[in-house]
């Protein structure tokens, strides 16, 4: 498996990554973000690798904006999206950046 820039490897399994919550997909990220909803498992699955494909070789600070830009530039998430998780995903993005963590 491959390891990113300046990462440890660790062993990741498909069906850690990929979950139901409340009747809608999800998957996570290395990161701790939860990108989703998806209608269906296969969306979360086709979306986990195409995003997996966008971060390799992205430098590790610059992570989490790929997944942020990501999520943004993604219908199928925006249009599942529930307000309140996206809304809670923007405020602590912010409070990252107000702190200078953010990737």
């Amino acid at each position: 498996m491959a390891t990113r820039k300046d990462e440890q490897p660790r062993t990741w399994f498909r069906s850690d990554r990929i979950f139901c919550a409340e009747g809608v997909w999800f998957f996570h990220t290395r990161e701790g973000v939860d990108v989703g909803p998806y209608r269906n498992k296969f969306e979360a699955e086709v979306d986990a690798e195409m995003l997996k494909a966008l971060l390799e070789g992205v430098d590790p600070s610059q992570t989490r904006r790929v997944i942020r830009e990501f999520m943004l530039d993604d219908r199928t998430v925006m249009d599942n999206l529930r307000g309140e998780a996206f809304t809670d995903y923007l405020i602590e993005e912010g409070s990252r950046a107000l702190q200078g963590t953010a990737g």
